[in-house]
């Protein structure tokens, strides 16, 4: 049988509990590659392995003291290192990591570390071999995965029957540092090893039992979508399904690899399967905080083609995805991902356009139905959902071949907008 490769995601390798759990599915020889994350919550207020190195090096940056959450970082890999009773010494990577906080040259490779450490002691648990992602995964000077040299280095390295764990996460750039993918991108590891290993399958582990129809947590009535294709995978994840790196699909539909998503706690539950199959579209609502609107107001502003570049040029140069525009008459909106300090960056920039500008944090809900361009009955379904809401729309937006419809809400009504819109389609 071809070689499965498999991702566990942080909440998968929490505790050392969760890592007897994940040894009992690796029992399984076929299940010969494994890449991992860093760890998880393990509880509600627990943090993630991952934000407390970026706080560490944030406030390295500032010439502040981090030693009380780098300390949380060390007690929690030494405390997996003794609850697994393992032989491993950290401290020589604990106190390197540390030097290259202190010197906050390289942001990548602190925030890399935390997936390093966890397949260090993954690989000693489980006696397979460690593989470091630097050696096998290559960008190229465009900052995109370089497939080809990435392919040569993998099959020169691999060897037959020998069973590996790979930090997932990063890789290496044409200067020879440290490069991550972006955040929840060991996903996108395990989809490059997929490829790389010429696998068939590849079974990404989390917490849930696969894809949903709409977030479980927001709405108890989320029904499991048991088959996806790989177009209805993209758009979801792209528009806050967070169950999957959005760029996974790209990697996976071309080399024609099955994805399964599965529950690392409920192995009894076979998942969602997510392939090159065509089938029709599942009915499915996503969402995502996170976003920023920038309207700009000014007469007929709209209409002047001159007018709207030089404003796109304006949200590009402080620098931030655009991922929506509004136009209305008098005014345009741009919807971009919310970064650091962009809403203080925004009112101090002088654009000297002539115009009034303001923003807004928003998040944005999608509902998918193939549906729409089909019955206009379905449509007329969705505006008399629109008509029940108790909460306020900025703004709804759809092209003429999509199959989804985006509403532009406020962040405090995020939560509210997904149960009811949920409950008014979808739950009949």
């Amino acid at each position: 049988m071809n070689s499965i490769v498999c991702k566990f995601g942080g909440s998968s390798l929490a505790d050392a509990s969760a890592f007897q759990t994940v040894a009992d599915i690796l029992k399984d020889k076929n299940r010969r590659f494994v890449v991992v994350s860093a760890p998880g919550k393990r509880y509600k207020e627990d943090k993630k392995i991952t934000d407390l190195l970026i706080d560490c090096f944030s406030l390295s940056s500032k010439n502040e003291n981090y030693e009380k959450e780098f300390g949380l970082i060390v007690d929690r890999f030494v405390g997996l290192v003794k609850d697994l009773n393992i032989n491993l010494d950290l401290k020589p990577y604990l106190d390197e990591i540390n030097r290259e906080i202190k010197l906050h040259t390289s942001y990548d490779y602190v925030l890399s570390r935390g997936e390093f450490l966890n397949a260090k002691i993954a690989s000693c648990y489980l006696g397979f071999k460690f593989l470091d992602a630097k050696d096998i995964i290559f960008f190229d000077k465009d900052g995109k995965v370089d497939l080809s040299l990435s392919k040569k280095m993998f099959n020169k390295i691999i060897d037959e029957d020998v069973r590996y764990v790979i930090p997932g996460f990063y890789g290496i750039d044409t200067t020879g540092n440290i490069k991550t993918f972006s955040r929840g991108g060991s996903d996108l590891t395990g989809a490059i090893i997929a490829v790389l290993s010429d696998s068939s399958v590849y079974e990404n582990f989390t917490d849930v039992d696969g894809v949903y129809d709409v977030d479980p947590n927001k709405c108890k009535k989320a029904k499991l979508l048991r088959r996806l294709s790989f177009s209805e995978m993209r758009k979801m994840s792209s528009l806050g399904a967070g169950v999957l790196h959005p760029d996974c699909s790209d990697f996976l539909e071309s080399n024609n690899i099955v994805l399964n998503i599965r529950n690392t706690f409920n192995l009894l539950d076979p998942g969602t399967m997510v392939s090159n199959e065509p089938k029709p579209y599942a009915r499915s609502i996503t969402g995502k905080k996170g976003y920023l609107l920038i309207n700009f107001e000014g007469d007929l502003i709209a209409q002047s083609r001159g007018k709207i570049e030089d404003l796109k040029n304006f949200i590009e140069s402080i620098p931030c995805k655009i991922q929506k525009i509004i136009e209305g008459i008098d005014s345009i909106s741009f919807v971009v991902n919310l970064g650091d300090n962009l809403e203080d960056k925004i009112d101090k920039i002088n654009c000297n356009i002539g115009v009034k500008v303001s923003t807004q944090k928003v998040a944005l809900v999608t509902i998918f139905d193939s549906c729409f361009n089909e019955y206009k009955i379905w449509q007329d379904k969705v505006f008399d959902a629109l008509s029940k809401i108790n909460f306020e729309i900025l703004f709804i937006t759809k092209s003429t071949s999509d199959i989804s419809v985006i509403i532009g809400i406020k962040e405090e009504d995020f939560d509210l907008s997904i149960e009811q819109l949920y409950l008014n389609l979808f739950d009949k």
